[in-house]
């Protein structure tokens, strides 16, 4: 393949007439990669191809993924996304790109014990170009290919903090390699990463260090190492006003082979199943840096979950570029077609009421938006095999979910929720602590007063407010002594007015019930 025109004239103009064939087509393949390996811009270290975004999906969001990653491309993006995964997974994508040169990327994700097992394989390829001799006559054609095969872990970070839902580590392990006709080189990096999951609903924060450990790749006699890269980044999902989901990620990527540089992404979940995505990179030197996608998950159709990705970018000179991904998660079969529930049924009749197992599915396989959904239904649904799910998810890592599985469970009324409400107490998350707070309020008797007054002890100020309030609103007699007590060695302000707030409550409802001590 003749090497395009403007990189042909700028990058293997002639030099000395002794240049041998190789490299002549050395020099054309330096230039040529680090200028369009990824259409978004040059830099000086080895293993140009892995700048390359990998994954339909997150190319058309501009790459920007060190917060967002919730899936086994984390071993590209963020390993410790890796420790957000229930179930297994396995993703491939195939990247039509510029001038023939292809990318094939083929990741896969194992929950295994305390973390989740990752694996990834990025494979580059050039076709052949043309090369010359120290006369400039046509010799033939060299080839040239890159890979990189990566071993990731990532797991629970114990971080705790009164702003923090949980938090995950992760590292990746890569072996590099890259050939040239008959040259090749070969070396490692190391990427290691975190992620915080915000108390702020739907919020996340990132970072990653890429080749914080790196060896160099050597052709003949020179060599350089894989540039070390600090990625920074923040997702956050929300409703817009018009109703569709939408999920925003932003990095900033700081380098020493260039300079910083900003990564983001919309992925506005339409209908379902259609996702539609637009992402920008700053990183661009031969393309606008705009992205474009359209997601399609395809679990209620294929009866397993199936997703489909696809991903356009446009460069000045060398055309457009195309990438489509499949990903497919392990899990138990879905109905192929789910049955309809009225949304307002006549009393007289009973809807027809969506199989248990799709529900089993969502909370194995489904996304967290997914799986929030599923418990809303649940309540709707009721029965006795819908209570016992949603007290199975009482158990669950993610505090959102428990925390929407006890709003649920204690709109039922039901007092066989009372022991694992106060079971709850005892969580090292303080959100989660909270929402059982929350649910206790609506069973007052001497043990849940007891339960809740306990929490006035707690190491975190907002449980201890919380339970101050909520003692305040049962008004109950039972709950003076303790929050007396409390208040003679509380220290923190908003606590104190707490405390305060919910004995002046006690006292007025005594003395409206005509019990004034």
């Amino acid at each position: 393949m003749e090497l395009p025109r403007a990189v042909n004239d700028k990058a293997c103009a002639r030099g000395p007439r002794r240049r041998p064939a190789f490299w002549a087509a050395l020099a054309c393949l330096q230039a040529l990669l680090p200028a369009c390996a990824s259409a978004y811009g040059a830099g000086t270290g080895a293993a140009n191809f892995l700048k390359i975004p990998v994954g339909a999906k997150e190319t058309s969001l501009g790459g920007s993924f060190t917060a967002a990653t919730d899936n086994a491309n984390a071993v590209y993006y963020n390993p410790a996304g890796l420790n957000l995964l229930q179930t297994r997974e396995i993703s491939f994508a195939h990247n039509n790109y510029i001038e023939g040169m292809s990318q094939h990327w083929l990741s896969a994700a194992y929950p295994y014990k305390s973390g989740v097992l990752g694996f990834g394989l990025n494979y580059f390829s050039v076709p052949p170009f043309a090369s010359y001799d120290e006369y400039d006559n046509r010799t033939g054609n060299v080839d040239a290919r890159d890979m990189a095969l990566y071993f990731s872990w990532g797991a629970p970070l114990g971080l705790k903090h009164k702003h923090l839902r949980a938090a995950s580590y992760g590292v990746s392990v890569k072996y590099i390699s890259q050939v040239l006709d008959t040259e090749s080189g070969s070396g490692y990096g190391i990427d290691v990463g975190v992620i915080a999951e915000s108390t702020v609903e739907n919020l996340k924060f990132g970072a990653s260090l890429e080749n914080i450990l790196s060896s160099k790749i050597t052709f003949i006699k020179k060599g350089a190492r894989p540039p070390l890269r600090l990625k920074t980044g923040a997702a956050y999902g929300f409703r817009s006003f018009a109703g569709p989901l939408v999920r925003a990620s932003l990095d900033c990527i700081l380098g020493n082979d260039r300079a910083a540089y900003f990564a983001g992404g919309l992925d506005i979940r339409v209908m379902d199943p259609i996702s539609v995505r637009i992402g920008y990179n700053a990183l661009s030197d031969i393309s606008n840096g705009l992205n474009f996608g359209l997601g399609f998950d395809l679990s209620r159709y294929a009866g397993r979950n199936i997703s489909v990705d696809y991903s356009f970018g446009a460069t000045y000179d060398f055309g457009d570029m195309h990438k489509l991904g499949v990903s497919y998660r392990f899990g138990p079969r879905r109905p192929s077609k789910l049955p309809e529930v009225p949304v307002a049924a006549p009393l007289s009749v009973q809807p027809k009421k969506t199989p248990m197992d799709y529900y089993i599915d969502i909370f194995n396989t489904g996304n967290l938006y997914q799986q929030r959904a599923a418990i809303a239904e649940l309540g709707v649904r009721g029965g006795n095999d819908s209570f016992t799910l949603l007290l199975t998810l009482l158990k669950s890592e993610n505090p959102l979910l428990v925390r929407d599985a006890v709003l649920v469970l204690s709109n039922l009324n039901s007092p066989r929720v009372v022991d694992p409400f106060i079971g709850l107490l005892k969580s090292e998350n303080d959100y989660v602590r909270l929402a059982a707070i929350s649910g206790l309020t609506r069973f007052k008797d001497n043990r849940t007063l007891q339960a809740v007054a306990g929490r006035l002890e707690d190491k975190s100020p907002e449980v201890r407010s919380w339970a101050a309030e909520v003692l305040g609103k049962w008004g109950d007699a039972g709950g003076v002594d303790p929050l007396q007590e409390a208040l003679a060695k509380e220290t923190d302000g908003k606590v104190r007015g707490a405390i305060k707030d919910a004995l002046r409550n006690i006292g007025q409802a005594m003395k409206g019930a005509g019990n004034v001590r």
